[in-house]
């Protein structure tokens, strides 16, 4: 009797075991899943603020612009503008890849995967591997899934 009892035990503690290791696994997801989501929505707050922040300083450069020309400013002032306007680009360039880092880690933490079987051959263009991957991401809910609308904004006229 006393084998049977023990090995009993055993088993009950691998049952144990098991059920420790799936709750741990679990957890891991679950905060896979949560620090993704926070990283997504820290991301978005980034981008909002970055935009903002480029359309104040496109904004400063115009006036700066009408300035220079009626002669209230010196160049100087107007080239450090123009490089403050790019260092704003900048800055807005690097939320918008930030935010797209950011989905594509909130949906690889849930499972979703945006190359399933078949959908690159290999022999994809460029310009085909870009439209089926917008199209991919807009499906999936991502309203920045290109950057035509960053090449809608204002640029900097030169």
């Amino acid at each position: 009797m006393i084998p049977i009892a023990r090995r009993r035990a055993e088993v009950e503690a691998r049952d144990d075991l098991l059920d420790a290791r799936a709750l741990a696994v679990t957890m891991a997801i679950m905060t896979q899943v949560h620090v993704s989501r926070a990283r997504l929505i820290h991301a978005r707050r980034r981008y909002r603020v970055a935009e903002e922040f480029y359309d104040v300083q496109y904004r400063i450069l115009l006036q700066i612009r009408t300035a220079l020309e009626a002669g209230r400013v010196s160049e100087q002032t107007a080239i450090r503008e123009e490089m403050n306007t790019l260092v704003a680009r900048v800055k807005l360039d690097l939320a918008f890849v930030e935010l797209q880092n950011a989905f594509a880690n909130a949906y690889a933490s849930i499972g979703q995967d945006p190359f399933e079987d078949g959908f690159f051959s290999g022999e994809e263009s460029v310009q085909e591997l870009e439209a089926s991957l917008r199209d991919k991401w807009r499906v999936l809910g991502d309203r920045h899934a290109s950057i035509e609308g960053l090449l809608r904004r204002r640029r900097v006229p030169t």
